[in-house]
């Protein structure tokens, strides 16, 4: 598909990307807010007031074809998704860089100036590299990281980060001397947060970091769910039918233990009885999975699971599977469509029927 870049009337963007037609297909659905384009050449970008420019799906050769441009911009944001670019040569000066998922660009502070802030959407599919420390970003948000991540120390003057989802066990922030502000979102894993020695931190908050020991964390933390002091913890006693694949009965076993730990140390509008239901569906789809002929079959099985589970979360008031979880179950499902060759592993065969 070509390349183009299409200019934001009202918002003065450049939406720099391969496909458009995806781009227009989610507004068209409502998904993403409406927004009037004009298709312009790179050579018209200079007669055009531009605050930030979003690569989307973009190949190296064309990024080298425009990459001048960038000398005569000052940007609030620059956006990477699912795109591959050398910066080697490029200096963009710019307040805010995100990097989306499955973008393969490696970083220096070399290529940026003023830089304040970074986003990382998906560090677990972030294929590019960090090659040195930024000092002047002072805001990061990380999305997704993997179970030991070094992301953090590289931003060592960082004053605000936010760390969201992923497999971390381990958040190290000892060489983040400045930090202020700190929030965690939906580490499930998080066991452990290591604090420099003296720090500043005045914010903080965490949140369904059920496996955080926060004893060491400052008395201004805020924990939600509160904890439970003593919380008596009860494992239904069913007995699941093996799948015949070790990894994926530890995956649902894995799943129901954290759906058990969450409701016994909340109130969410699921019972034990749920909880069960949810298992068995996902061991029986990966029984049925492994036994049809075909990937038509197999996507039927697919489907049909899908919509047992929106049916059941439904009726949990959509509290059953909530982010984790749904990372969790999508993962089984997937898992078990690549061990018959029916999809890639990064392949998302949920999606077109999941209301979760």
């Amino acid at each position: 598909m070509d390349t183009n870049i299409y200019y934001d009337i009202e918002g003065h963007g450049l939406l720099v990307t391969s496909n458009f037609a995806e781009e227009k297909k989610w507004m068209d659905l409502g998904v993403n807010p409406k927004i009037e384009y004009r298709k312009i050449e790179i050579s018209e970008v200079d007669n055009y007031k531009v605050v930030d420019v979003a690569f989307t799906k973009v190949e190296d050769d064309y990024f080298q074809k425009m990459k001048e441009v960038f000398s005569k911009l000052k940007l609030e944001a620059v956006a990477f998704n699912d795109s591959t670019v050398d910066l080697s040569e490029v200096i963009i000066d710019v307040q805010h860089l995100l990097i989306g998922e499955r973008s393969k660009v490696n970083i220096s502070a070399n290529n940026f100036k003023n830089l304040e802030e970074v986003t990382f959407l998906s560090i677990k599919s972030f294929k590019g590299k960090i090659l040195d420390q930024f000092d002047t970003v002072k805001k990061a948000v990380l999305w997704d990281s993997t179970k030991t991540s070094s992301f953090p120390e590289m931003f060592p003057n960082v004053i605000e980060l936010t760390v969201n989802k992923g497999g971390l066990t381990e958040l190290d922030l000892r060489n983040n001397t400045n930090l202020e502000k700190l929030d965690v979102h939906y580490c499930t894993k998080l066991e452990k947060i290591l604090l420099p020695n003296p720090h500043k931190l005045n914010d903080v908050f965490i949140e369904n970091c059920k496996n955080l020991d926060i004893s060491n964390l400052p008395s201004i933390a805020r924990v939600w769910p509160q904890r439970k002091a003593n919380a008596e913890k009860k494992s239904s006693d069913v007995i699941l039918e093996s799948t015949g694949n070790k990894h994926l009965d530890s995956l649902i076993l894995d799943l129901k233990k954290n759906m058990e730990d969450y409701m016994h140390e909340n109130d969410p509008s699921y019972t034990q009885n749920d909880v069960d239901l949810c298992i068995a569906t996902l061991s029986d789809y990966v029984i049925k999975v492994f036994a049809t002929g075909s990937k038509g079959e197999g996507m039927e099985v697919v489907k049909s699971t899908v919509l047992k589970l929106n049916e059941l979360n439904e009726k949990c008031d959509y509290s059953l599977i909530e982010t984790n979880e749904r990372e969790q179950i999508a993962e089984i499902i997937i898992l078990a469509g690549h061990e018959k060759g029916y999809n890639a592993v990064d392949e998302d065969v949920t999606e077109e029927w999941r209301e979760w």
